[in-house]
């Protein structure tokens, strides 16, 4: 029987697994732990924040993992010789780019920039003009 009571301890157990590269569909695949919409409903329930904040730590390791990996099948890369080898591996080097992208935006996303024009030329840029006092005055 799959668990479906929150413990602490299976809390560590998942959030361990998660930072070592396995994903929550994999871990929730195993009958020793839950399945994957009891996994979801205890990140949501407000009275397991301690669960929520270290799943999101966890998520932060995972990245790197992948990361780390992604160098790894890299280096394995330059050694291939068949085509198919080398297709397969810059799939899992793609597919783990952009997970990495999608885990944690702000440490692997593609860097973005804001541009504050306007197209109909409605935003003007302030300009502020220091004036010096007088000393009279």
């Amino acid at each position: 029987m799959r668990p479906s009571i929150y413990t602490e301890l299976l809390a560590v157990e998942i959030c361990h697994r998660l930072s070592m590269g396995e994903s929550a569909r994999q871990i929730c695949r195993d009958p020793a732990m839950p399945v994957l919409s009891t996994l979801m409903k205890w990140l949501n329930e407000p009275d397991k924040g301690w669960f929520s904040e270290q799943y999101d730590k966890a998520r932060n390791l995972q990245s790197d993992y992948y990361a780390d990996e992604v160098v790894d099948l890299a280096d394995e890369l330059s050694e291939c010789a068949e085509a198919n080898e080398i297709n397969r591996a810059k799939l899992r080097i793609d597919s783990r780019k952009w997970k990495c992208a999608r885990m944690t935006p702000r440490r692997w996303g593609d860097k973005s920039s804001l541009d504050l024009t306007s197209s109909d030329d409605t935003f003007k840029p302030t300009v502020i003009k220091l004036v010096a006092a007088d000393a009279d005055g």
